[in-house]
């Protein structure tokens, strides 16, 4: 990749753009991949955008290189393990860096950090801390000090993976509306039925805060806690989350997550499915009177015996929970007339 310099003849301004080389059917071809703008608009934020782009692209041939790379694996049959020396490696999370390739979010990651004075790479630190989260689920120290397992590029050092994560939160709206826009052309929403349900994360400190105070914790634990909210569409894919505070009540957390949703993606009519600790009368009443639908998720341990039977009848079972499904979408519609 490099840049491409093109002079407008009549007005004589310089336009950029960065431009990639490859070869297909023995010829040489170039595609434009990034257009930059003038070179007189371009001086008013950079002292030196040429200089500064042309690095650009060469940190962009670097990435295209290593990620082609990465995804060949060489073994020998004629190499030896030193006794007393770590050299496992995990190659299963090759399907998590396909998926995370396929949504681009590296892509969106790597646009974001050029324009950036962060001396580590952000795209690595952020492959590494998904990767172990998914995987081996441990702290953040614990994620750097386990980073050699993995393929990929790990040189980066514990403090800058402390001091990304500041930065990953400031582009937590645009990459759930990144994300949500992938889905939505990869694999298609199910957006007619939403599912929330709120969880908590327990810390192993004793210290509260604003958001980490003590509250009813799923695990029973006495330890500061926070809460999560997340809403998940038909097919069980996230659509979005939020945060609250430990001793925050479930019901309370759906109205702020509703607005966000709302405002973050643009949802439209929507039916919501929730257990009876989060659909409060005033919950209800909000949703009714947006024109959406509700259902409350009940357990079947105080039904009859018939209805337990109908259940788990194994004839026509597909039928049966399609009917279920089928009728419960009806009242919640009904419920909103």
């Amino acid at each position: 990749m490099f840049l491409s310099q093109i002079e407008n003849k009549k007005t004589g301004r310089i336009f950029l753009q960065i431009v990639e080389s490859y070869r297909k059917d023995g010829r040489s071809h170039q595609r434009k991949v990034k257009a930059l703008g003038y070179l007189d608009e371009l001086q008013k934020e950079y002292e030196d955008p040429i200089a500064h782009f042309k690095e650009v692209a060469r940190q962009m041939t670097e990435e295209a290189k290593a990620d082609k790379a990465h995804r060949v694996l060489t073994l020998s049959a004629e190499q030896r393990l030193v006794i007393g020396e770590e050299r496992r490696k995990n190659i299963g999370y090759f399907a998590l860096s396909a998926l995370f390739h396929q949504l681009e979010i590296d892509a969106f990651i790597n646009n974001r950090r050029r324009y950036l004075t962060f001396e580590g790479n952000l795209n690595h630190i952020f492959q590494g801390l998904v990767f172990n989260r998914a995987i081996d689920p441990a702290s953040k120290l614990g994620a750097w000090k386990a980073r050699g397992k993995f393929l990929d590029k790990h040189d980066y050092s514990l403090e800058q993976v402390y001091r990304s994560l500041g930065i990953f939160l400031s582009w937590r709206d645009d990459l759930i509306r990144h994300l949500d826009s992938q889905i939505k052309k990869r694999y298609g929403r199910e957006d007619l039925l939403t599912y929330y349900d709120v969880t908590n994360y327990y810390f192993e400190s004793d210290r509260e805060d604003e958001l980490r105070v003590r509250g009813r914790s799923k695990e029973r634990r006495k330890r500061p806690i926070i809460q999560m909210g997340l809403f998940i569409d038909g097919s069980g894919l996230p659509v979005t989350y939020d945060l609250f505070r430990g001793n925050a009540n479930d019901s309370i957390t759906l109205p702020q997550m509703m607005d966000q949703s709302v405002f973050q993606l643009n949802a439209g009519h929507t039916i919501y499915v929730a257990d009876r600790g989060v659909m409060s009368g005033n919950n209800i009443s909000r949703i009714r009177m947006q024109h959406d639908g509700y259902v409350i998720s009940h357990t079947a341990r105080g039904a009859d015996k018939r209805f337990k039977e109908w259940i788990i009848r194994d004839v026509d079972t597909t039928r049966s929970m399609s009917a279920l499904s089928i009728h419960t979408t009806r009242m919640a519609i009904s419920s909103t007339k």
